[in-house]
């Protein structure tokens, strides 16, 4: 019989793969979600929007929704804790992604966050990357949350 951590990186596999990376006309590269998703990962999108504070989809909550399912599946057996696997989690690397980042939906409340818990020595480029990845690390957890809740609960995605 395959525990909680064994049922939600399965179900993780599962998910990740009703992702698309799609394009707009415009170039612009963004992830969606497959026509034939389960209702269940819609509804954990969803959840994981309204847990951020969005009422409509953003391009990259959707990023890190995936990125969040891709490093959950891809953990392994060598995890003990899923949690632990926040440790992996980086923040862009270039400035102008991060700008762009920031530039896009409200995301001022993690630029504040970082300014409160860290202090004011950091230069506004570590400040972004910081900020970033209290972002990319909340989103995790909200996926964790919710894959536990669907393995716990009804279970109806894992055999």
């Amino acid at each position: 019989m395959r525990n909680e951590k064994e049922k939600t990186i399965e179900l993780a596999k599962k998910y990740v793969s009703y992702f698309e990376l799609a394009e707009r006309p415009d170039g612009t590269k963004f992830y969606k979600l497959k026509d034939d998703a389960p209702e269940e990962l819609a509804e954990l999108v969803r959840e994981v929007h309204r847990k951020r504070g969005l009422h409509f989809p953003d391009d990259y909550v959707y990023e890190y929704i995936y990125q969040s399912l891709d490093l959950i599946a891809e953990s392994g057996a060598e995890v003990d804790n899923l949690e632990d696997l926040t440790e992996e989690i980086e923040a862009d690397v270039y400035t102008s992604d991060l700008l762009k980042w920031l530039s896009t939906g409200d995301r001022t409340y993690y630029m504040d966050r970082v300014k409160e818990e860290c202090g004011r020595d950091l230069s506004f480029e570590q400040e972004l990357s910081i900020a970033q990845f209290l972002e990319r690390e909340e989103i995790f957890f909200y996926v964790l949350e919710e894959l536990g809740k669907i393995v716990k609960g009804e279970g109806k995605e894992v055999a």
